[in-house]
């Protein structure tokens, strides 16, 4: 299986048959989510490396499409992505979580987009106060996770965007995933990869990534 991980400063693939690895992209900052769409695999930069505290919310990140031959193309967004963490595709539209002003990000098919406050405009006593930073739209649902610097929230949005649900959800959390059509999340600060259900797997560590062979 060929893995592509997001890091630091560059986009690696990895094989994980042999263990080799080799860089597909580098110099947009820090690299962070990853979906696949049409129009390819979209990948969110920051333009910023995560260690610039001093550039931290200016400007605006970006969105790249890596083709199947791995050519790789830059997309100015039409709205800023502040902080970009993970995104994700459903239905033709891509949702990037623009941490920062707690906000969504969406790119449509027709490539238009729209910047979305699930929690009404920010404002900057408001900003990064629930540290939206994974989003996840399944059967017409949009679940986005906060990690709320501390214990974790889901906030769950009906397809009318109508907050119907918050659930606990593990610790400093990142991630939300449905590997075996059971929603879960890494419960980063506890080290523990979390079922929505309550269930739990320790594995240890600061939890950032998760992927399955199929």
């Amino acid at each position: 299986m060929k893995v592509l991980s997001t890091f630091s400063n560059s986009v690696l693939c990895l094989d994980t048959a042999t263990g080799a690895a080799f860089e597909i992209e580098s110099g947009r900052g820090t690299y962070f989510g990853i979906a696949r769409s049409r129009r390819g695999i979209e990948i969110a930069a920051r333009r910023r490396i995560v260690s610039d505290i001093n550039s931290k919310g200016y400007g605006k990140g970006c969105l790249l499409i890596v083709s199947h031959e791995g050519s790789v193309t830059e997309i100015e967004p039409g709205e800023e992505i502040l902080d970009a963490h993970a995104m994700c595709h459903f239905d033709g539209n891509t949702y990037v979580t623009s941490t920062l002003d707690d906000s969504i990000v969406i790119f449509d098919e027709n490539d238009r987009w729209e910047k979305w406050f699930p929690f009404g405009c920010a404002f900057p006593s408001f900003q990064d106060r629930f540290h939206l930073n994974s989003v996840l739209v399944r059967n017409g649902e949009i679940n986005v996770l906060g990690h709320n610097h501390g214990e974790s929230l889901l906030f769950q949005f009906d397809k009318h965007r109508t907050l119907f649900r918050i659930i606990p959800f593990g610790r400093i959390s990142h991630g939300l995933y449905v590997p075996f059509g059971r929603m879960l999340t890494l419960s980063s600060g506890d080290g523990v990869v979390l079922e929505i259900d309550g269930s739990a797997k320790k594995v240890g560590g600061f939890l950032r990534g998760f992927a399955v062979e199929n």
